[in-house]
Formats: C-alpha cells, structure tokens, sequence
C-alpha cells in the first residue's frame, strides 16, 4: 500500500456508505435554524461579521450602515468615525477518503490512504467608516474602506494538494454613499464601491489525467513526484459596483429596512477579470525539472446580495430584529485560469494545459438572522446575533478549498461610552459548522481519462465536458470540519 506519510496523524478511516449522519446535538441545532426559514446559506469566505462587531443587518443603525444598508447613516445625530480591529481564527480539519490509486476513486480497500489534516485559516479583519451631516437631518454623506470576501489558505500537505496549495484572494473595497431623508419616516440611500481584487493561486495537477507523463512516471492515479505539475497564477484587476437601500419607521417603534449589493465587476466585462503572471513547473524527459513563465488571466463571480429586516423595541431596553439575506453564490460556478506567453507557447503544451477551469459548483442561498439590542440610558449597549447558514457549496463539491455545510454563527458585542464623543467597542464571534462526510464527490478523475479514450470528443462526450469543465480533478471524498472564532476590538469617534 502507498501512504502518504507527513507528520504522525491517525490514517482516515473509510466513510461508511449513506446520508450524511447528524448527531443529537447537531440535529437540535440545525431543527432551532430551520424554525426561521428554509434551506439558505453560509458565506464560504470570510470574514463573518462588520468588524466582528456589528450584525450586519439592515435596520442597524450605525456607520457600517455604509455596507450593509446605506439608508441608515441619515439616522446618526451626528457626525461619526469608527475603527474596527477583528482578527479571525478558522480551524479546518480534513481527513480524504482511501483511494485505489488504478480509478482513482474512493475505497476502503484501496492502495493509497491520507493522514489526517489540520489547516490554520487566519484573517485580519478591518473596517474603517465616516460620515458626516454637515449640521443637517436631510443629507448624510459616508465613506468605508473594507474587505468583505477574502481567503488565506496555505498549505504544504500532499493529501490536499490538488484542491489546494496556496490560495490568497481578496477584494479591496471603498465605499462612498449618501442617504436621503426623503420623508420624516423615510430614508433612502446609494452607494457606489470600487473594488480592488487580488488573487495569488497555486495549485498541483496530477498529470496522468492527461496522459501526459515522463517516460518513467507510473501510470496511475495521485502518483505524486514527477507525475505532478505545479500551476501558480497571480493577479488584480479593479472593478466597481453599486448598492442601495431604505430605512422606513413603520410605527414609532417598528422599522422596516433593506438594501441590494450588486456584484463587483469591470467597466469593459461582465465579471472579474484579473490580469497578471503565471507559470508551469514540471519534469520533462528531455530537459529534467523545468519551469515555464508567462501571463496569466483569472476570471471569476462574486455574488449580489440582498436582505430585509425588520426591528421593534419591545421594552424600554430591549429592542429585536429579524432579516433575512439572499445572495446569489449560484453565480460563483468557477474560477477560469488562461495562461499564455512565448515561453508556454513554444512548450508543447497544450489547449487542456493552458486554459484550465476549477468547478465550484456554488447554489443561491437565504439566510435567516435574529439579533436583540440592550439599549440602556447608561451608555452601554449589549447586541447579541444568531444567524444560520446552511451550505453554499453543495456537498458534493465540498474541497479542502472550499469546506461548507450547515452552520450556526452567533455574535455577542457590547459598547460603553467612554466619554461625550468616545465609546469603545468588544465583541466575539463564533461559527460551529456540523461535521461533513462526503462520500460521492462530485469530482471524478476518471473522466479525464475516459475523454482520452474517446479522442478528445468534446461535443459528444460527457466526459470530454466534465474535463473541460473542471470537474474531473481528484475526489475530495472525506470527512471535514470547520469551526471559526473572530474578535473585535473597535474605537467609535462623534464629533
């Protein structure tokens, strides 16, 4: 039997056939979720919340308001700056599948088994906001600088590496917006954001997909060694987009708000197109290890998204609200990889080489969110938050790069106002996702070499279409687990 053998960690013990097996607890808490809506989703990427702070949610009165819902900063009596410091710990635990290294599927009795894999996914969250109404109650102007979709996935574990090497992908986003007061009642506002995006991406392809290996390379499935390539593709590209929303006082404790985030995307396309460098590094028969340089073009989605809450003091402290957010991840289907140069194109490689598609596979997703706020006349404020989140990523395209299923996330912040125009802000987040086992990936290596053997038929051959489509890649068969803690510390200024 080959074995992947790194640091001492138990082998993974096969998966046993069926449904996906939620323990007692896990079954309470998701029963608790689906009280409030159905099936939505959880947001692969971090970070969680504003800052780890705020909820996030659009009847929140307060300057993340520039975010997620711009209608409320008319709101704020006066004129704010905030500075939010959230750092965020995420834990991965993965154990793949056995494999039979000759399909290259999944089997308990097969010749290549992986230890269990622990990854570190950690992030600095930040949050920086105005806003200022110049002395008036009918014009508020703000502006943010922040990063809401972001990921720093690294590392050197064969078991995952043709899912995942290095993965470093954020958006840079800043933010002026305005709010109306339309009526005593009524605010509205708009924001436009431009997006600066950011992707640095190493991944290792098994070459005996292709059937294109040296002349000494085995000939079967997740080898390693020579019969592996390393692909690195790093960009930026700059994008813009545009959010607005609405803050309506019902009664004079009853309010209604929601708000629409469209994709980020650039002026001349309509999706992200970074643009930057590239490389292939492999063994040839002739020329031993080589590494060919050129460009490189990554193409992908990010998803709109759009909430409505409502939120009714119920005491004299106590007030609650209820929201609920769409975001469209169905548009996030995968990431595009165009290499080109003279380098590469004087290689031998290929078309299959060079334009290389990741299958993602995401669904569009609803998410149900209650929050209560203590609001005494003291100067302290208390917000504790529940949201679920049930899967974006299907669980047949769950990978080492993208680990999801359902979740709980809860928030608890409190804010003490230091003096007249300082207040200080604490606040902890945790997101518990239940247990995964995967055991019929959507991934299916032994596609790529069925399309071999019908001699590239792309427009007949459903295997031909799943290679070229970036789901024949190695199974990502297994069990993961995720659980994710992020701290905030934050300074707000009125003046």
């Amino acid at each position: 039997m080959t074995r992947i053998q790194p640091a001492a960690r138990q082998p993974l013990k096969a998966p046993a056939r069926g449904r996906r097996k939620i323990p007692l607890l896990h079954a309470f808490l998701l029963l608790f979720a689906l009280l409030f809506a159905s099936p939505a989703a959880a947001d692969p990427f971090g970070p969680r919340f504003v800052g780890g702070l705020d909820p996030g949610i659009p009847t929140h009165v307060a300057n993340t308001g520039i975010y997620t819902n711009p209608a409320v900063i008319g709101r704020l009596r006066t004129n704010t700056a905030v500075f939010p410091f959230s750092p965020m710990f995420q834990t991965l635990d993965i154990d793949r599948a056995t494999i039979d290294s000759s399909t290259g599927l999944p089997d308990p009795a097969g010749d290549v088994a992986f230890p269990n894999v622990n990854i570190t996914h950690n992030l600095l969250d930040f949050y920086v906001g105005f806003t200022t109404n110049f002395g008036m109650d009918r014009i508020t102007l703000g502006l943010a600088f922040f990063a809401p979709q972001r990921q720093e996935l690294h590392t050197k574990h064969p078991a995952l590496r043709y899912h995942l090497v290095d993965r470093s992908i954020a958006n840079y986003f800043l933010t002026p917006a305005l709010s109306v007061k339309l009526h005593r009642k009524f605010h509205a506002g708009f924001g436009l954001s431009y997006a600066f995006s950011t992707f640095d991406v190493t991944m290792t392809r098994d070459r005996y997909l292709r059937g294109d290996l040296p002349d000494t390379a085995p000939q079967r499935y997740e080898a390693g060694g020579d019969n592996d390539e390393k692909v690195h593709a790093a960009g930026t590209d700059n994008n813009f987009g545009f959010h607005f929303g609405f803050l309506w006082q019902l009664d004079k404790f009853i309010f209604l708000a929601g708000s629409y985030r469209s994709k980020i995307r650039a002026l001349d396309y309509t999706q992200i197109k970074a643009d930057g460098s590239g490389s292939i590094s492999r063994v040839t028969t002739e020329d031993g290890p080589i590494t060919l340089s050129g460009n490189a073009k990554l193409v992908t989605t990010f998803p709109d998204t759009a909430n409505l809450g409502i939120v009714r003091r119920f005491s004299r402290d106590w007030w609650f609200d209820a929201t609920i957010t769409w975001t469209r991840w169905g548009a996030h289907k995968n990431w595009k990889y165009y290499l080109s140069g003279r380098e590469l194109a004087n290689s031998n490689l290929t078309n299959w080489d060079l334009n290389i598609t990741e299958y993602r596979g995401f669904q569009d997703t609803f998410s149900p969110q209650v929050t209560a706020f203590y609001r005494p006349t003291t100067g302290f404020e208390a917000i504790i938050s529940l949201r679920y989140g049930p899967p974006a990523v299907p669980e047949k395209w769950v990978n080492a790069s993208a680990v999801d299923n359902h979740a709980i996330e809860a928030l608890f912040s409190v804010s003490y106002q230091i003096t007249d125009f300082l207040t200080a802000r604490l606040g902890y987040a945790l997101e518990y996702m239940i247990p995964l086992t995967v055991n019929e990936s959507g991934y299916d290596p032994s596609a790529a070499q069925a399309c071999l053997d019908s001699h590239i038929d792309v427009v007949w051959s459903e295997a031909c279409r799943a290679t070229y489509g970036g789901r024949a890649l190695p199974t990502a068969a297994g069990e993961y687990r995720k659980i994710t803690h992020q701290i905030g510390l934050g300074l707000e200024f009125k003046f």
